[in-house]
């Protein structure tokens, strides 16, 4: 320990004589012309007074930062400025100026030269690949000469969890206006290349209150056209705001799919950018941009009654479409824009703190971190889902009313209800619970199946000596976990239960009505509701215990640096049903704005370990700044893999670390990447905010086709696929047009991708290397795929489409090659008939070996108005029949290439995760996929297909042409049987 200190004292003093000195203008950044300046007029929204404040806490005295704390919570002094310092929020001078001189710096072009990218990997990222397999993240900040945002990726085709290849996004090198400016963070548009547009789209906040739209014009990945939106001119229009407050971007997330009519319909001046005006009318289907803030000095007043709010949510509507030549009034982006942003609208507003941000799932519901950085009574995360009315959703959360949160205690949970027009109702909940352990997370991102993660910083702990706090949070943990605390770590958190549906029993609908294309069954007998479903709040980790909220409604991810919450042998955990295999790594999670957390579509868990800058705060994290990766899936179970994939050897990009295991699981098998060293201050640059891409949602109307001849998803065609309908083939390779991502890249070093395809079924119009082996060995006529069908019916099959809605064993086995996640009669198009109901469909490359086809809330036929949430008689109630699963695809990407003629070409090496063989205790390789082999996972989220007589669903797969009664090659399970 006294090593370590000294290390830390030393790098300390560097840091100390580095601010010192002038912050040398080393870059600057490229000509790119912005659009307006600052934000325009946003509409005003009354807010909904809530709940009374917090109650003080008696045991402030307990921690050094809570010396002064003893005002209420939401007070006009605010936070203290040792606590804001600990977070990394230091004071900019005039944060009005700042804005004002980033933006003209940057309109004005500065220099025209730019400098080589910092981000330490090659700069080889495509910019029209599949983003859905790319993480973005901002590198910068304080003792720092550098500032940009990047993208990282790891597609050598190793998979290997080592990025091994960079792109800069945007550069505001030598543009800051302030030594304590800093990006915070960053997310990508759905709005890609590779998703079929003409141009990529990014979006980055700052520590002045800037949120910036970068488009990518070119295809090379390089923001040429900016747009800025400055927060605090936005929030005037809510009420009152001094200029010189420091508002901190804490989040943004991105719903890549919403009928943005709602906005139309609040206020007419949007309706001639997104359609709608009247309640329950349909518009324009784009995406929205989900913005929270901490407002850490004077505090926004609210017009209508003069609360003192100090963070909040805004969503801001964003469609395909080019801004129009006469821009609606509360228009942002300027004529001539590549994409339209509408002005903001106010979706919630908190008299507490924000650090951990906004986070949203796939049923469109955004959660969004609130603390109590005044009296530190602890924090919870809020719920918000769109119940709207029994006859209409959109997965907007677009309402002329705001709720203002005063409590972290509400009664009951439950927050209640915003709403405006009639059609438009958002519920809020408390989901997490309120703790002090919810105090200490710092970020929040949404994964699959609506399961929300969490990167929590190790506690306080008063008992500690002087240098383990610095790595720790403001808050103490529960009691329960004694005097010890908790580490650093990753968690998670699942609402499936509380409430049963009241839609599951109802029987027999659509039977004998006639059905057909464009046809509409009859509705069945409600027999009353049997299957469970959540409720907006966070269940307990181990079914039929009461929730403790910080204690046993979360599940353990990972567990980091501090205390060990893994069971003693024979004992138990204090997080119920942890297990004595949890993953423990080198891992710390910074209390400070300088994180990030994101989870793909893989379900790999990516984390930034250390991100904070030296002269940040209390310093925590000098030495390093990493991002961590961990896969999850064997088993998919929400607890990180263990995966041995090297020794105890740091990579040297692009050569990773090293393929030799050394019998255990730690950092340097989780390691994905290392930022630069600062060549003024001698110490790592930090890293803020963690996003990944989106797969082409094919409800947004691209331009450009998935495939030849395929107009599911083009501009012109249609959104989704329709009752009994099938589509294809869909090549691969066409959904990353880079060729980077489709099988790994083998254009650069170290050559390890598969890019060399020749012949194949169907033959490919692109060299992209992702082929799919199924019907038969290797070899055999019409066993290697480059594309395949999607059936609307929740399969896909190969060489031709299936649209049959007769589920039977039978046709299964000797019909097509067919893949059947959820062989069922389903209605994907169920919003032509009922607009209740809002099936999303999705598809795209979740890694460079890894094709995922999505079916999100399609409902079975005939059931199309009994869906989702929605607000019965003023009680929020589920209506359920609604099915989200997906089938992930993939190559085995190793050994020969399956699709090249003779001589046959070699795909590359793909890692291996090595295992110690329990008789010798040998560290035995594993290649994850065999040569030859066609490997796919069934991903199952909310289901409310029962598999009766009447109503069969079939999940398995059949290679084809097989004998119906006696055949080889399939796997079947008949849930009516």
């Amino acid at each position: 320990m006294s090593l370590k200190r000294a290390v830390i004292i030393m790098v300390v003093a560097i840091a100390a004589v580095a601010l010192a000195l002038p912050i040398a203008s080393m870059r600057t950044r490229a000509a790119a012309p912005s659009t307006t300046p600052i934000a325009k007029t946003a509409v005003t929204a009354e807010p909904v007074a809530a709940a009374t404040a917090e109650a003080g806490n008696s045991n402030l005295s307990a921690h050094p930062q809570r010396q002064d704390a003893t005002r209420a919570a939401g007070d006009a002094a605010g936070a203290s400025r040792e606590t804001l310092n600990a977070l990394g929020i230091r004071k900019v001078k005039n944060q009005a100026a700042a804005s004002a001189k980033i933006a003209k710096r940057i309109k004005g072009g500065a220099d025209n030269a730019t400098v080589s990218p910092q981000a330490g990997e090659p700069e080889i990222l495509a910019g029209n690949a599949a983003f859905s397999a790319a993480l973005i993240t901002t590198e910068g900040g304080r003792d720092t000469q550098f500032s940009e945002v990047a993208l990282l990726a790891d597609w050598d085709g190793r998979e290997d969890c080592v990025a091994d290849r960079s792109k800069k996004v945007d550069d505001f090198s030598g543009i800051e206006p302030d030594i304590d400016f800093s990006l915070t963070r960053a997310a990508i548009s759905e709005h890609t290349v590779a998703n079929g547009f003409a141009e990529n789209v990014f979006y980055y906040g700052d520590s002045v209150g800037n949120v910036w739209v970068g488009v990518d014009t070119t295809g090379d990945g390089r923001v040429d056209q900016l747009l800025q939106i400055n927060l605090p001119t936005v929030l005037n229009a809510f009420g009152t705001i001094n200029s010189d407050d420091q508002v901190t971007i804490t989040g943004l997330a991105v719903n890549p799919v919403a009928d943005l009519g709602s906005f139309g319909n609040v206020n007419g001046a949007y309706a001639g950018n997104f359609g709608g005006g009247a309640p329950g009318t349909t518009g324009v289907t784009g995406e929205i941009l989900y913005v929270s803030f901490y407002d850490s000095e004077g505090g926004l007043r609210l017009s209508s009654n003069n609360t003192l709010v100090r963070s909040g949510v805004l969503a801001f509507p964003i469609s395909d479409a080019v801004s129009p030549a006469v821009a609606p009034p509360g228009n942002i982006s300027d004529v001539g824009f590549p994409v339209t942003v509408g002005g903001s609208f106010g979706v919630a507003f908190s008299v507490f703190g924000s650090v951990a941000g906004v986070a949203c799932d796939d049923d469109g519901s955004v959660y969004f971190h609130q603390v109590d950085l005044v009296q530190f009574t602890g924090g919870n995360i809020v719920k918000i889902n769109s119940g709207d009315s029994p006859t209409w959703q959109d997965r907007s959360l677009a309402v002329s009313g705001i709720l203002t949160l005063t409590t972290l205690n509400p009664a009951g949970g439950q927050y209640g209800t915003t709403s405006g027009p009639a059609t438009q109702v958002n519920r809020f909940t408390n989901y997490s619970g309120t703790s002090t352990l919810w105090g200490n997370i710092t970020t929040i991102a949404s994964g699959g199946c609506n399961v929300l993660y969490a990167g929590v910083s190790r506690s306080f702990n008063s008992g500690d000596d002087a240098f383990t706090q610095l790595t720790e949070g403001l808050f103490p943990a529960p009691s329960a976990y004694g005097a010890a605390g908790t580490p650093s770590m990753i968690i998670s958190f699942a609402d499936c239960s509380g409430w049963t549906d009241i839609c599951s029993g109802v029987t027999g609908f659509g039977i004998g009505a006639g059905k057909g294309q464009g046809g509409q069954g009859a509705q069945g007998i409600n027999v009353g509701g049997t299957i469970p479903t959540g409720n907006g709040i966070a269940d307990a980790a181990v079914a039929g215990q009461a929730v403790t909220p910080g204690v046993n409604n979360f599940r353990i991810f990972a567990l980091g640096n501090g205390p060990d919450l893994r069971p003693p042998a024979g004992g138990t955990a204090v997080v119920p049903g942890t297990p004595a295999s949890v993953l423990k790594v080198d891992m710390q999670i910074d209390y400070t704005i300088h994180n990030g957390l994101a989870v793909n579509e893989e379900g790999t868990v990516y984390v930034i370990s250390g991100g904070t800058p030296a002269g940040i705060g209390k310093n925590p994290s000098p030495m390093f700044t990493e991002i961590l990766c961990f896969e999850d899936m064997c088993p998919m179970d929400r607890r990180g893999d263990f995966v041995d994939l090297r020794g105890d050897g740091l990579d040297n990009p692009p050569i990773p670390g090293g393929n030799v295991g050394d019998g255990d699981s730690d950092r340097f098998d989780h390691l994905f990447y290392r930022a630069p060293i600062d060549q003024v201050t001698l110490t790592p640059t930090g890293l803020a905010g963690l996003a990944d891409g989106f797969l082409r949602y094919t409800n947004r109307l691209a331009p450009n086709a998935i495939s030849p001849g395929i107009t599911l998803g083009q501009t012109g065609g249609a959104g989704v696929l329709g009752d009994d309908d099938t589509t294809g083939p869909i090549q691969f390779g066409l959904l990353d047009p880079s060729e980077d991502v489709a099988g790994g890249d083998d254009s650069n070093p170290p050559f390890s991708g598969d890019d060399a395809d020749g012949v194949g079924n169907p033959s490919p119009v692109s060299n992209g290397g992702f082929e799919f082996t199924f019907g038969g060995p290797v070899g055999t006529a019409n066993c290697v795929w480059n594309g395949f069908f999607w059936n609307s019916n929740g399969n896909i099959t190969f060489g031709a489409g299936d649209p049959s809605n007769a589920v039977n064993i039978p046709d299964f086995r000797s019909g097509l090659p067919k893949i059947a996640p959820a062989w069922a009669d389903l209605n994907p198009v169920a919003r032509s008939f009922n607009t209740r109901s809002f099936p999303v469909m999705a598809l795209g490359f979740a890694n460079v070996n890894a094709f995922k086809v999505r079916w999100i809330n399609v409902p079975e036929f005939g059931a199309e108005s009994c869906v989702g949430s929605q607000l019965t008689n003023g009680t929020f109630v589920e209506a359920g029949v609604t099915n989200t699963f997906a089938v992930t695809l993939y190559d085995d990407g190793i050994g020969l290439d399956e699709n090249t003629p003779v001589p046959q070409l070699t795909e590359g090496p793909t890692a291996n995760r090595f295992v110690v063989e329990p008789n010798t205790g040998v560290i035995v390789g594993c290649p994850p996929r065999p040569e030859g082999s066609g490997f796919f996972w069934f991903e199952f989220c909310r289901m409310d297909l029962l598999g009766t007589a009447d109503r069969p669903v079939i999940s398995g797969y059949s290679i084809g042409g097989l004998s119906p009664l006696n055949p080889p090659g399939l796997c079947e399970v008949n849930l009516s049987e």
